[in-house]
């Protein structure tokens, strides 16, 4: 029995390779100019994610801070969050945007705070936007000059019950620790950046939900010296 199958060129289910090799070498024999001397034939099954470097790149970007984070850092630290479509994500120190950007590659709708009020001025809140838009990605939801601790108070982004903001499926940041910055008075030391950090994830993820941050320890560390919450769990 013949079965016949309608094929859509337009759209196939099956990408296939013809690989032709026209090397010279000993082994090979001299090349025949008339065509290749091996050929391969082959499915794909899979395809990686280099071009994503290469189209988020810092150096393609049209804004940038003094401290924006490089594209395979923030694409690794939204897979550790599991941003994918329909997620909400939140940076509480989102500076010019760049964990928002690679979590909206990946379908998520996207809430940034940042304390620094250049960082985010309408200037800056439309550079921002540009960054999202070259690449055909919706702009953040919400981009707020607040102070992060005010989170965990309520005193930012209103916590009631059926609000939009009360909680989020991942916060995914980069805190600023570091003189670098240029925070000076606002500057936090690590210790307890860190502690206003889990006590923000304590408040405003959903359950199940997950933090991904960046934090400077000795690489022969073993175990962050993270504070205890009883919510948190370290996975790792």
């Amino acid at each position: 029995t013949l079965t016949l199958t309608k094929v859509d060129l337009a759209d196939t289910s099956q990408r296939v390779t013809l690989l032709e090799d026209y090397r010279r070498g000993k082994a090979d024999g001299p090349a025949d100019a008339a065509g290749p001397c091996r050929l391969w034939l082959g499915r794909r099954v899979s395809a990686g994610a280099g071009q994503l470097l290469h189209t988020y790149g810092l150096p393609r970007r049209h804004h940038l801070s003094r401290t924006s984070l490089p594209a395979d850092l923030a694409f690794l630290m939204a897979n550790q969050a599991h941003v994918g479509a329909g997620s909400l994500v939140l940076d509480p120190f989102c500076g010019s945007g760049s964990l928002l950007l690679s979590a909206a590659h990946f379908g998520a709708a996207t809430v940034g705070l940042d304390i620094s009020e250049a960082e985010l001025s309408a200037n800056g809140t439309a550079n921002i936007g540009r960054n999202f838009e070259e690449r055909g990605l919706p702009p953040p939801e919400l981009l707020l000059t607040a102070d992060a601790a005010g989170l965990v108070s309520g005193d930012v982004l209103p916590a009631e019950p059926g609000s939009r903001y009360a909680s989020f499926d991942a916060i995914v940041t980069d805190p600023p620790y570091g003189i670098m910055e240029g925070l000076g008075s606002l500057y936090v030391p690590l210790p307890q950046r860190v502690r206003i950090l889990l006590q923000i994830a304590a408040a405003r993820l959903k359950v199940g939900g997950r933090l991904a941050f960046l934090l400077p320890v000795p690489a022969a560390t073993a175990q962050p010296p993270l504070p205890h919450m009883d919510c948190l769990r370290l996975e790792g």
